[in-house]
């Protein structure tokens, strides 16, 4: 029971309430310019000392229990007071320093002078009635803290964005601080292109246990996918219910920056009383500290998709070597060139205006990273009209043979897809009137080789460099529409594939600046295989 609980203010004389009063009305003043100040947790308490003094009161000692912090300001002998939790005395009042039955410390007055003019009672009273004010002020110092402490810890303790080790982090923290155990994220991911995925991470305890990427949750498949209006319309029950729990406290996450809302964030209790008014602010805290993992996961990811598909971004972010995955290593990748045939005719002499070309080859690139992203290739660059792809990085750890059926997949695909832009009413109109003659193709180099590669140069793109990326250019220069050349010393895997096309004889080719002719083999999308 609290204090003042224990007193009926119409026991107190006229003066003792006149006293009370202001008092009280003195302390608000007093509360409201330590509330606009910047003093440190220490400086305040040094501060509310003063101002007890300067009521009368004799001493005033105070601990505090900011969790990660501890603090007082106490003689030895009142410390030995108020740890052995028996401060009340013919002298002094025990006061506990408590929120909505949260209790965080206790301070300890001597009212021995102001003995002489009023009751004990009163003065039991009247300490009780004051700290009605500063227990508020003290909480809100202590939630902001947490508050501070939580999400500098994800921060400081991450190098990089990684969301679920955030997640990890930030549970892990308030795991001690109150009842909730366990933590359900669904959020939609931007990244995927043309649509939002909804994903989910289900923390138990403090670890990961479900997730879209990892071990799927059936269950919870099920009600976001019955869950057609949105995903911040799942009820609290409905996921108490699935979580076997006797309840769940819910928050919406946003962007501070945008108030965009970028998911929903549940918190599941055993607590069959429900949550505590402190655990309720402490939901604020850790939606707070999701969101600044959220939105630097998001922003990390953004970079990142320059480059990679949203699968495999998501992938190098879980890494625990993120972000050095990216730094520069030799390694042997598969390169792929894919420039448009005629390019130089198709603009200057039929698209013509600016506008239509730059379309062209917007529609076009775009195309082709899609279809390097199918076959886990890496989008390096767009050189004019030629696009660049790597096959291999970042991880490094696919066969090779597939590798190399893979980057042949993926040239013939994007042969396919380019010559299917003839057949599209724009192109096929200015075709018709200018040049009927003409046919939009490609020509494209492949080749298996060693590469240095990762992010290199001051924009820390993610490209390779080796005298294999320069031949890889310079195969390509010699392959004519609807060819795709590869290196010879790839034959043996793409003999053992089924094409639809027919492939040739070993050939050779002397080229400009590489003192050795490439030997290679041509595909010819043109000339089915008979």
């Amino acid at each position: 029971m609290r204090i003042l609980d224990e007193f009926d203010p119409g026991d107190f004389s006229k003066a003792e309430l006149c006293f009370a009063f202001e008092a009280a009305n003195r302390l608000d003043h007093f509360l409201e310019k330590i509330i606009e100040s910047r003093l440190k947790h220490r400086e305040v308490l040094e501060r509310m000392k003063s101002w007890f003094l300067e009521q009368g009161f004799d001493s005033f000692a105070i601990q505090l229990d900011f969790h990660y912090l501890k603090l007082e300001v106490a003689t030895t002998e009142e410390r030995k007071l108020l740890d052995a939790k028996e401060g009340e005395s013919d002298n002094h009042v025990s006061i506990p320093i408590s929120v909505n039955d949260h209790c965080f410390g206790e301070a300890l007055l001597c009212v021995e002078k102001l003995k002489r003019h009023y009751s004990m009672d009163f003065l039991r009273f009247c300490s009780a009635y004051l700290f009605e004010q500063i227990d508020n002020v003290l909480y809100m110092r202590k939630m902001n803290y947490l508050k501070k402490v939580l999400i500098d810890r994800v921060q400081a303790e991450l190098h990089t964005p990684n969301l679920e080790k955030g997640l990890e982090l930030t549970l892990a923290h308030v795991k001690d601080l109150s009842r909730f155990q366990h933590m359900v994220l669904i959020f939609k991911d931007p990244h995927f292109p043309g649509q939002q995925v909804t994903q989910y991470l289900v923390f138990l305890q403090d670890r990961l246990m479900f997730s879209t990427s990892g071990t799927p949750f059936p269950s919870l498949e099920e009600l976001l996918k019955n869950s057609t209006e949105s995903i911040f319309e799942i009820q609290d029950f409905e996921l108490a219910k699935l979580m076997a729990c006797e309840g769940v406290e819910a928050r919406n996450l946003y962007d501070p920056a945008t108030s965009r809302r970028l998911g929903r964030l549940f918190l599941t209790s055993e607590a069959s009383d429900g949550i505590s008014a402190f655990e309720a602010d402490l939901v604020d805290i850790i939606g707070q500290g999701v969101e600044e993992v959220l939105k630097l996961h998001y922003q990390e990811k953004h970079v990142l998709v320059r480059h990679f598909c949203a699968k495999t971004s998501a992938r190098i972010l879980r890494t625990k070597d993120y972000p050095a995955i990216l730094d520069p290593k030799e390694m042997d990748c598969g390169i792929l060139y894919a420039d448009v045939s005629g390019f130089t005719h198709l603009s200057e002499q039929i698209l013509r205006d600016p506008k239509t070309i730059s379309d062209f080859v917007e529609e076009w690139s775009n195309q082709v990273m899609k279809i390097f992203y199918k076959y886990n290739g890496v989008y390096d660059k767009l050189v004019g009209d030629c696009m660049i792809g790597l096959f291999g990085p970042p991880f490094f750890d696919r066969d090779s043979s597939l590798l190399k059926e893979d980057m042949v997949r993926c040239a013939l695909e994007i042969a396919e897809m380019t010559n299917a832009m003839n057949s599209k009413n724009v192109y096929r109109e200015y075709i018709r009137v200018i040049d009927p003659d003409f046919r939009i193709g490609v020509a494209i180099g492949i080749n298996y080789a060693p590469l240095f590669v990762g992010r290199i140069g001051p924009g820390k793109s993610y490209t390779g460099l080796s005298a294999g990326m320069n031949n890889t250019a310079r195969l390509q220069g010699l392959a004519k529409r609807d060819q795709i050349l590869y290196m010879h010393d790839m034959n043996d895997t793409v003999r053992k594939m089924d094409l639809k096309y027919s492939v040739s004889k070993r050939k050779s080719a002397k080229v400009k600046n590489v003192s050795e002719p490439l030997e290679y083999v041509e595909i010819d999308v043109s000339q089915p295989s008979s």
